[in-house]
């Protein structure tokens, strides 16, 4: 078995410790630390056998193969133009924003160089060891280094990524985003709350859940199809009294048009708004007039039609709705709670209610609207949608077809001007 190269640190922050400690307890021989606080390199020391703590950052690099600087983003630099680096040495940095660039003097005195940065966030050692299992590390070297840092990555439970020196920025720009600004917009959230009575705390508790929730979504629907809310149903009503309500707080109200305009195009990607209803939350969020008071006249048009589907049951002891296929849902761009209208084939009654998401083939009417349908009736369910007369040609309502088992046998769309070329 080849042997693991010997470890030396210099720096011990969150980062460094963290590292040390995990590599050591996956069989890393951790043989020097050092530290601009000397006492934090001891106590490092202290949990890990046969390592030393030194006051002097050269001497940490006369013992270890591989030298860790974990130190600062601004402090690499300098402490490596002080070091003395020989053939056979390697030294890596764990900045995310830093290149290769910043050990030059080591590269120069034929040591290979290289970078490692856990894509984690580093709040105290506990959290940190408890997170860095499942993380991905960015590795910027050349081999054989760069086959070392995968072991290493590996040793630490984690994923590698190869990054250019180019991509360092933009990568860790990213990560500041989706890690720190992920603070801020909870900031801003229990800004809001504040404006109603409940305190900081009680509103991060309140919020927790929510959030939580959002990044399972995240990591189990992806992106774009788990965005939820006002903006993925381009409900324009919802939005609009929020502006309203975020008038008297100018800063809020400004971070709310920017994050939601950011959001506009998942939400269309996500397909669940056709660009009508992206046009007008767009308006909205820049604060312009509506498109449709600016188009004029309205015309309620087609939105989606579920064709000749299949009633599974009637249950008149539940409240009033139609239980739909979740897949049906889907393809028809129906959204749960949506107003739908059901025509029945067999015997002609035409009522309205609301869609909920039922099981696998199910179409059940809820409530009153089961005394109007019997199992094994044909029904046709239809949506209806606002659009302007300027965009009433290009609309393109969906059709959903369906077999007797209530399974998608095909589906389409077609504008009012195709609809008049077929005729």
């Amino acid at each position: 078995m080849e042997r693991k190269p010997k470890l030396g640190f210099i720096g011990i922050g969150t980062v460094g410790n963290a590292l040390a400690l995990k590599l050591s307890r996956a069989g890393y021989p951790v043989v020097a630390v050092s530290s601009l606080r000397h006492t934090s390199a001891r106590n490092l020391a202290a949990q890990i056998k046969v390592c030393r703590a030194f006051e002097n950052n050269q001497d940490v690099v006369n013992v270890a193969d591989l030298i860790f600087i974990t130190t600062p983003d601004n402090a690499i630099e300098p402490v490596v133009s002080r070091l003395s680096f020989s053939r056979g040495k390697s030294v890596v940095h764990c900045s995310g924003a830093d290149s290769t660039r910043s050990l030059i003097t080591a590269r120069e005195a034929g040591a290979l160089v290289g970078t490692i940065h856990p894509l984690q966030t580093f709040a105290s050692t506990e959290q940190a060891l408890a997170n860095l299992p499942g993380s991905t590390f960015a590795l910027e070297a050349e081999e054989p280094l760069l086959g070392t840092l995968k072991e290493i990555t590996a040793a630490l439970e984690g994923y590698w990524i190869e990054l250019s020196a180019e991509d360092k920025v933009s990568y860790h720009a990213a990560a500041v985003i989706a890690c720190n600004y992920l603070v801020t917009l909870v900031k801003l959230a229990t800004d809001l709350w504040q404006t109603f009575g409940v305190p900081p705390a009680t509103a991060t508790r309140a919020l927790l859940p929510l959030i939580k929730g959002t990044v399972h979504n995240i990591e189990t629907v992806g992106l774009p199809d788990c965005l939820t809310g006002p903006i993925a149903r381009g409900d324009t009503n919802t939005i609009t009294k929020h502006l309203e309500a975020l008038e008297s707080e100018p800063s809020l109200l400004s971070a709310y048009r920017k994050l939601g305009l950011a959001t506009l195009p998942i939400a269309i990607a996500k397909g669940r708004i056709n660009p009508p209803q992206a046009e007008e939350v767009k308006s909205l969020l820049e604060g312009k007039k509506l498109v449709s008071e600016e188009k004029g006249l309205m015309l309620t048009m087609l939105k989606s039609k579920i064709h000749r589907a299949r009633v599974t049951d009637a249950n008149v002891d539940y409240e009033g709705s139609v239980s739909i296929d979740p897949v049906l849902l889907e393809a028809a761009n129906i959204f749960p709670f949506e107003q739908v209208h059901v025509l029945d084939v067999n015997n002609g009654a035409r009522f309205t209610t609301y869609a909920i998401a039922g099981t696998r083939g199910e179409i059940c009417l809820n409530g009153a609207a089961a005394r109007l349908v019997n199992r094994g009736d044909i029904v046709i369910i239809l949506t209806y949608c606002q659009v302007s007369e300027n965009d009433a040609h290009q609309h393109a309502p969906k059709l959903v077809y369906v077999d007797q088992n209530n399974a998608i046998t095909h589906t389409r769309t077609m504008t009012s001007v195709e609809a008049m070329a077929a005729h």
